[in-house]
C-alpha cells in the first residue's frame, strides 16, 4: 500500500501557510466556482462575500469579464496560463492558472496559484514618475545651458561635477529602460523552459549578453565557491518547492562599470537588479511547480518507480517505435509470490518494505534503458526495448533466481525468502497492440502462479 500521508500533509501546510494565494475553479454548467482556496485566498476577498456563488455573481463585471475570457483560453488549450490581472481595491495579481486535464481530455477543474504583486506595480509607476521627472529636468538644464553658454568659463569646478552627474543620470534613466526590455524579453523566452534546470542554465548563458556595460552572471549554488567572500552587488534567486519549501538554487552577480560612482545612479542600479532577481524567482518558482506537478503525475510514491500512467504511454511509445525501427520489444509482468502473507503476518510496513525492495532489485538487475513501473499493487511490468523472448525470458529467470537466494530481514528480524512469478512476452508476434502485448505477459504470469509460482514462462500465444 501506498503511503501518501507525508507528502499529503506537506501539501496541506504549503496550502495553509502559503503567502501566496492557491485555489481551484471548479467548472459547472458553464459556469465558474470557487471549490477550494487556501487562507491568503480567502483575505483576497472583502469581509463578507459569499464564496459559495459562481464568480460572475460575486465579482464585478470588468473583473469577471477578464477572468472568464482567461478560464476559457485555459480550458480550451488544455495548457497553463500565466498572467497579470487587477483584484479588489489596488491590489493587483501575478497569477498561474493549470487546466487539470481528465483522461478523456475534459477540464472540470482549474488549479491557481497567485501572487499579490501591487507593491510591484507601485514601484514601476514611481519608477516611470521619477523617469519623467528626470526628462523634465533634463530639458531645463538644456535650456538653460543655451541662455549660459557665455558664462561656461565662469563655472565653478563643483558646477561641472554636478553638470557631469546629472548627464550621467540621464543616460542611466536610458539605460535602465533598455535593461527592463531585455529582462522583460529575457522572462518571456525563460517561461518556455521545461525544468528549473533548463532554465538556469538558459539564464546562465544569456545573462554576460545582456546589460552591458555591466557585467552580470549567474552563480549556480552547486557551482558557489567556498573561498567566495560576501558581495554588494550579489542578490539570491529564491524558489518554492513543494516539497522543501524556499530553496536558493543560484545568485545574481553585478559588478558596476567602473566610472559608475554617484550614489543615488548605483541605488537606482541596485533597485533595478533586485526588482529583476525577484521577478526571476517568481518565474523560476512557477518553472519548478509545473516540473513537480509533471513528476508528481507520473511517479509511484512508495517505491519512487514510474506508475501505471507512465508505463501505459512509454508502452504505446516503445511499441511504436519497434514496429518503425523493426526492433524486437518485450514486456514482463511481475508479481510478489503470496504478497498477503507478509502483511497479514508482519503487518503493511513489512509488505511496504517488500514492495520496496523489490522495486530496487529490478533497478539494479535490468539496463539502463529497461522501464521497470509499478502496474498496482504487488504487481510490477519492466519494458525492454529491443529485448527479445530469448534474452527477456533470460533476464527474468536470473531475476527469480537472484531474489529466491535472498534472505529478507526487516528491522533487524528475518521475514523469509521473496519469490516472484513473471510472465514474459515480446514482439513481434501475434500481439499488434500494447494491450495485447500485455495481455500475453499476464496469461503467462497466470500460467506461471499455475505451475507453482516462483518461476518465469513464456508467453506461447499472443493473440490479441
Amino acid at each position: 500500500m501506498m503511503d501518501r500521508k507525508a507528502p499529503l500533509e506537506s501539501l496541506r501546510l504549503l496550502w495553509q501557510h502559503s503567502p501566496d494565494s492557491m485555489f481551484i475553479i471548479q467548472v459547472r454548467d458553464e459556469r465558474f466556482y470557487l471549490a477550494d482556496y487556501n487562507p491568503e485566498q480567502e483575505r483576497a476577498f472583502p469581509p463578507g462575500f459569499d464564496l459559495s456563488k459562481p464568480l460572475d455573481e460575486l465579482l464585478p463585471d470588468n473583473l469577471y469579464r477578464d477572468i472568464h475570457r482567461r478560464y476559457t483560453q485555459c480550458i480550451t488549450t488544455r495548457e497553463p496560463l500565466n498572467y497579470e490581472e487587477p483584484g479588489f481595491g489596488d491590489d493587483y495579481w501575478h497569477t498561474l492558472l493549470v487546466p487539470l486535464v481528465e483522461d478523456d481530455g475534459s477540464v472540470h477543474f482549474l488549479a491557481g496559484v497567485a501572487r499579490n504583486i501591487k507593491d510591484l506595480k507601485q514601484a514601476e509607476l514611481r519608477i516611470q514618475e521619477s523617469r519623467e521627472q528626470a526628462e523634465q529636468l533634463s530639458l531645463q538644464y538644456q535650456q538653460l545651458n543655451a541662455s549660459l553658454e557665455e558664462r561656461i568659463q565662469e563655472r565653478t569646478q563643483s558646477l561641472q561635477v554636478y553638470a557631469q552627474l546629472e548627464r550621467q543620470r540621464s543616460l542611466q534613466l536610458n539605460q535602465l529602460n533598455q535593461f527592463h526590455q531585455q529582462a522583460e524579453e529575457l522572462l518571456k523566452q525563460m517561461n518556455a523552459c521545461n525544468s528549473l534546470e533548463q532554465a538556469l542554465d538558459f539564464i546562465e548563458y544569456k545573462l554576460p549578453q545582456m546589460f552591458r556595460p555591466h557585467q552580470v552572471r549567474l552563480e549556480c549554488r552547486t557551482r558557489r565557491s567556498a573561498a567566495n567572500k560576501p558581495e554588494t552587488w550579489c542578490w539570491p534567486l529564491q524558489v518554492e518547492d513543494l516539497h522543501q519549501g524556499q530553496q536558493t538554487p543560484a545568485y545574481l552577480h553585478l559588478e558596476p562599470d567602473a566610472p559608475l560612482q554617484d550614489e543615488q545612479q548605483l541605488e537606482a542600479l541596485a533597485a533595478f537588479f533586485m526588482n529583476t532577481s525577484e521577478r526571476l524567482s517568481m518565474s523560476l518558482s512557477t518553472i519548478k511547480l509545473r516540473q513537480d506537478l509533471k513528476r508528481l503525475s507520473y511517479e509511484d510514491g512508495l517505491t519512487g518507480l514510474k506508475n501505471r500512467r507512465f508505463m501505459d504511454d512509454a508502452l504505446s511509445r516503445e511499441i511504436t517505435l519497434a514496429k518503425r525501427q523493426k526492433t524486437p520489444l518485450s514486456v514482463l509482468v511481475c508479481d510478489i509470490d503470496h504478497f498477503k502473507r507478509f502483511n497479514d503476518q508482519y503487518g503493511h510496513d513489512t509488505g511496504d518494505f517488500v514492495l520496496r525492495s523489490l522495486a530496487t532489485a529490478l533497478l539494479e538487475h535490468f539496463r539502463e534503458t529497461d522501464l521497470p513501473c509499478r502496474y498496482g499493487g504487488e504487481e510490477f511490468v519492466i519494458i525492454m526495448p529491443g529485448a527479445t523472448e530469448t534474452t527477456a525470458l533470460k533476464r527474468a529467470e536470473e531475476l527469480v533466481r537472484k531474489l529466491a537466494g535472498r534472505n529478507m530481514v526487516y528491522q533487524g528480524a528475518s521475514i523469509g525468502q521473496v519469490t516472484i512469478s513473471i510472465g514474459v512476452a515480446s514482439w513481434p508476434g501475434k500481439a499488434l497492440t500494447p494491450e495485447g502485448l500485455l495481455k500475453a505477459a499476464d496469461r503467462a504470469l497466470y500460467q506461471a502462479k499455475q505451475n507453482g509460482r516462483n518461476r518465469a514462462v513464456l508467453a506461447q500465444n499472443q493473440n490479441a
